[in-house]
């Protein structure tokens, strides 16, 4: 089947229905919801797991033959095309009162994402992006900053307790304006952030396939740190304003470099 943008419209009036069905309920947790802590040490609320059941009752009524693999309840259907679903992305951020609080879908057809949703339901803000298409707020085309490098603020989700990550910040700290820590993804589209580094996170494919495609969409560029491609399974994502993106990446790919000797000696250490 082609999934064509009539396809996706009608899938968006659907799961937007819900959201503004649900959204007064979210905003009477916000700041004051229980939660618990996962395995992998992120939390979750009775919020994220209730509204994930309900996006894939409906979007199963709209078409039966897709899948889903959700963050909460996991992988179900067809594994060629069906929907990421991030039921809520910032979990954090409503237990503890803050703005970043989005519902976000992504489609993925043969393996590529190829429509993505995000909404931000304390402002009331609707992102879309559809490959080959402009990504928009609210109905409007977005802009991507142009402040160069020395200007720029970047949301950095890197692990600087392996090696790789402490000398990519080292190596990029020197060269920006800012590094920032859980700021909201949706403040690079409106032009308020530069772009995003990501290095063995813990967040999944649900968390950086939009992230990806809907900055690509604003004019921007993503792909894998030490290549020249993006592909969402693998989560180590460079996505940024094109102002800034070239001199980024190589930053980060030479600091990986620059520590493979140093990781494959303790390799061979460790296996001796």
């Amino acid at each position: 089947m082609t999934f064509t943008s009539d396809y996706f419209r009608g899938a968006q009036k659907i799961i937007m229905d819900l959201l503004q069905e649900v959204r007064p309920e979210i905003l009477r947790y916000h700041g004051k919801v229980e939660f618990e802590t996962k395995s992998d040490k992120s939390i979750v609320t009775h919020l994220d797991k209730e509204l994930e059941l309900k996006l894939k009752d409906v979007l199963s009524a709209y078409d039966s033959k897709v899948g889903f693999w959700g963050e909460e309840h996991g992988k179900e259907g067809s594994a060629k095309s069906y929907w990421l679903i991030d039921p809520i992305d910032g979990t954090e951020a409503l237990v503890r009162g803050l703005p970043g609080v989005r519902n976000i879908l992504t489609f993925i057809d043969n393996d590529q994402p190829v429509y993505a949703l995000a909404y931000r339901l304390t402002t009331d803000d609707l992102f879309i992006a559809e490959r080959g298409m402009p990504t928009t707020k609210n109905g409007k085309v977005v802009k991507l900053s142009d402040r160069p490098l020395h200007r720029s603020w970047l949301e950095f989700s890197v692990n600087m307790r392996l090696p790789a990550g402490y000398v990519m910040y080292q190596k990029l700290r020197p060269r920006v304006a800012g590094i920032t820590v859980h700021r909201d993804f949706l403040e690079i589209l409106e032009g308020s952030l530069e772009g995003l580094v990501v290095y063995k996170s813990p967040g999944k494919e649900w968390d950086y396939a939009p992230r990806a495609l809907m900055i690509e969409g604003a004019g921007g560029a993503a792909a894998n740190i030490g290549s020249d491609h993006y592909d969402f399974h693998n989560t180590d994502l460079l996505a940024t304003s094109p102002v800034v993106f070239d001199e980024v990446h190589k930053l980060l790919s030479e600091a990986v470099k620059e520590v493979a000797p140093e990781l494959a000696k303790q390799a061979q250490d460790n296996a001796s």
